[in-house]
């Protein structure tokens, strides 16, 4: 999840706001994010309406090692507040059964001037909730949604925003283990424990050789055995970055498992 405030806190009547806050997907960009993207970062941009001062604002994403979360999208469009209907709008998405929301937001598909646009509405909805009206989301409601909507305060026509909610397994729901992340977690680990047993078996078989090398006589002798110990080195290098690669998948299954 993410957010944006202003460093230091103000009061000031100059109205700082965000106009563009959301989660997005390996582009970087709202118009680039769509339905099953995994969230790599997040998008904001506020503004602090003062001539006569300025403000610093900070964003935040809380950011995970494993996760099965990913992108749900309902875009919307605002129409300039001169128009017919006009001034705001909003939309609700919901994530995918037996999931539930761990963050959202909403931004326009293009960068507006922060004058024409600002955020109405943000929040997550439940399963109660009635279309998108999120006001019957209340402390310890499991969040199945989110709801945006944005308030048009220019005249330049109609813009497309994006209602984004970050969606991931409901742990609370879930047989034990039998998440995709817990899933794809074993399969690295076993997959890590191949490779480590591979190393081994590659380091036993060298060690055996150099043993013999360092019987035989003569130059030849001498070549092989400069040569095997060479790969030894080298194979003990691969078993050590198997261990630790292994040892990283079974921290990774003991955290999703």
């Amino acid at each position: 999840m993410g957010t944006t405030t202003a460093i230091p806190p103000t009061t000031s009547t100059s109205f700082p706001y965000s106009y563009r806050s959301m989660p997005v997907g390996a582009a970087g960009t709202p118009a680039g994010t769509a339905d099953g993207d995994i969230p790599t970062g997040w998008l904001a941009n506020a503004s602090f309406q003062s001539s006569s001062s300025s403000s610093v604002f900070r964003y935040y994403a809380v950011c995970s090692a494993g996760s099965d979360a990913t992108i749900r999208v309902a875009p919307f469009s605002v129409n300039a507040l001169n128009t017919d209907p006009g001034g705001f709008n909003g939309a609700a998405v919901t994530c995918p059964t037996g999931q539930r929301a761990l963050a959202g937001g909403l931004a326009s598909d293009i960068a507006q001037s922060p004058n024409n646009f600002r955020i109405l509405r943000s929040g997550p909805l439940d399963a109660t909730s009635t279309g998108a009206d999120p006001s019957g989301t209340d402390t310890g409601d499991v969040p199945t949604g989110w709801y945006g909507a944005e308030r048009s305060s220019g005249v330049i026509g109609t813009t497309t925003f994006r209602t984004v909610a970050v969606c991931a397994t409901d742990l609370s729901t879930a047989p034990p283990g039998d998440t995709p992340a817990c899933q794809t977690a074993r399969a690295d680990l076993a997959a890590a424990e191949l490779e480590q047993d591979r190393a081994e078996k590659t380091v036993h078989k060298l060690k055996k050789k150099v043993a013999k090398a360092k019987k035989a006589k003569g130059k030849r002798a001498k070549k092989k055995l400069k040569n095997l110990k060479k790969k030894l080195k080298s194979a003990r290098r691969d078993l050590n970055d198997a261990d630790d690669a292994a040892a990283e998948a079974e921290s990774r299954v003991t955290q999703l498992c």
